[in-house]
């Protein structure tokens, strides 16, 4: 499953256990668990996007330039 489905299962509170292991999901509260899938998910994007923002940056250029 692509990780907003997951995220968006988890956040609604579907099968919490599903994605946890063992007595986590006991031991845990719901909000902690719901907030860390939130920060893990979005951690590989916040540290990717500075490598690749030159290229964002250079295709925006570039198509915003007429002639």
């Amino acid at each position: 499953m692509p990780l907003p489905v997951v995220l968006r299962n988890i956040l609604t509170g579907l099968n919490v256990a599903e994605y946890v292991e063992g007595g986590a999901a006991q031991a845990a509260p719901a909000e902690a668990l719901k907030m860390a899938a939130v920060v893990l998910i979005t951690l590989p994007m916040l540290l990717v996007y500075p490598w690749i923002q030159r290229y964002f940056t250079k295709g925006v250029l570039l198509g915003s330039v007429k002639e």
